[in-house]
C-alpha cells in the first residue's frame, strides 16, 4: 500500500538504505509537489501492530499469557481484513509454541538485530514504540515507521535531535527533557 507523508521528511532516504528481514521495505517514492506530499510504497504485509495485539490481549493476566495467543489475536485481525495472506512459516511455528515470554523475548531479539542493522548504518530509530512494530501475517516482527529517523554521523546539536519529535512515554530521558511535542501513540 501506499503511504503518504510530508515532503519534507527523509524517510524515504533512510528505508532506501535498509534491506532487513525485520523492517518494512520500500519498494517506490514519488512526490506530489502540488499536495506537498510524497508517497512512499511499501508491501502489504497483513497482520496488525504490537500495540493493537497488546491491546487485544489486555483481559488475559501477563502470567497466563502464550505466543498462541498472540496469534490468536493477530487471526482475529486477519479475519476481519479486506485481504487475507497466508498464515504459515517459521514465526507462527515458534510463536504457536512459546510461552510468552519466550514470545516478547524473540520478538525482541528480532527487532533489536533490525535496529543493529539500521546503527550499521548509521540511522538512529527516534521513535520505536509498539505502534510502530508490526506482526505481519505470518508473525514475522517488523519495523515501521523511519520518519523521525537521523543519520548520526551527521553534525547533530542536542538541541537538534530534541526537536525531532518523539512520544514521550518511550523516549529515553535525556531526550525527553528537550522534546517540543508528542507526535502520537
Amino acid at each position: 500500500p501506499s503511504h503518504p507523508t510530508p515532503r519534507k521528511g527523509h524517510e524515504h532516504l533512510s528505508l532506501a538504505r535498509l534491506q532487513h528481514a525485520h523492517i518494512v521495505p520500500l519498494y517506490w517514492v514519488q512526490d506530489l509537489a502540488d499536495r506537498d506530499l510524497r508517497v512512499l510504497c511499501m508491501p502489504y504485509l497483513g497482520g496488525t501492530t504490537l500495540a493493537s495485539l497488546l491491546g487485544m490481549l489486555g483481559e488475559v493476566p501477563l502470567d497466563r499469557r502464550t505466543g498462541r495467543d498472540l496469534l490468536d489475536a493477530l487471526d482475529q485481525v486477519q479475519a476481519e481484513a479486506a485481504t487475507t495472506l497466508p498464515r504459515q512459516g517459521p514465526a507462527r511455528r515458534f510463536l504457536a509454541q512459546a510461552t510468552y515470554v519466550q514470545a516478547v523475548c524473540w520478538i525482541g531479539a528480532c527487532l533489536a538485530d533490525a535496529l543493529h542493522f539500521a546503527h550499521q548504518r548509521e540511522l538512529l530509530h527516534l521513535d520505536l514504540k509498539p505502534s510502530n512494530i508490526l506482526l505481519t501475517a505470518d508473525g514475522t516482527p517488523m519495523l515501521l515507521d523511519f520518519n523521525l529517523a537521523v543519520d548520526w554521523r551527521l553534525p547533530v546539536g542536542d538541541a537538534l535531535l530534541g526537536d525531532t519529535g518523539g512520544t514521550m512515554a518511550y523516549m529515553a530521558p535525556e531526550r525527553a527533557s528537550g522534546v517540543v511535542s508528542d507526535i502520537g501513540p
